[in-house]
């Protein structure tokens, strides 16, 4: 068993990846109340050594044989076993690969490989970040502030 770290290369996708998801499908109202954000924290991740990991998101997935379920599905269940796979059977660091919502790059980083190969910034109250509505807006959603 190992762990991930999942990290977006933009606010925008990190919120998308994690928060909205799916849940605008089909309704109008694209609004989120402060109160599901104030728990969620950001920080910059950086690399002090270079990754070694497995691009997914052109050809990959096509190379090594396997279904683009595993890396565009709404359903994780086929990425989560190629992730295995890669995760014992190859010594990567994790896997690159663009978010199905906004396209952007993201990548999955293998527990082995956090500590020996990443550092953060502080944690930053998502409610707090600077960014945050031009995130959300970037992603056609704004916020509705639980102080009325």
């Amino acid at each position: 068993m190992f762990r991930l770290l999942y990290a977006a290369y933009d606010l925008a996708t990190a919120i998308a990846e994690t928060i909205v998801r799916d849940r605008f499908e089909e309704t109008q109202d694209r609004v989120l109340d402060e109160s599901e954000i104030e728990d969620w924290a950001v920080a910059e991740v950086m690399a002090t050594d270079p990754l070694v990991l497995v691009d997914l998101r052109t050809t990959g997935l096509l190379r090594l044989g396997v279904s683009t379920d595993a890396a565009r599905a709404k359903e994780h269940r086929e990425g989560q076993r190629l992730s295995e796979t890669i995760h014992e059977s190859y010594a990567v660091d994790g896997l690159l690969y663009s978010s199905r919502l906004t396209a952007a790059d993201c990548i999955a980083v293998y527990d082995r490989a956090v500590e020996a190969k990443l550092v953060a910034s502080p944690a930053v109250e998502l409610v707090r970040q600077s960014d945050l509505i031009p995130a959300l807006l970037s992603l056609g959603v704004s916020i509705r502030s639980g102080k009325q």
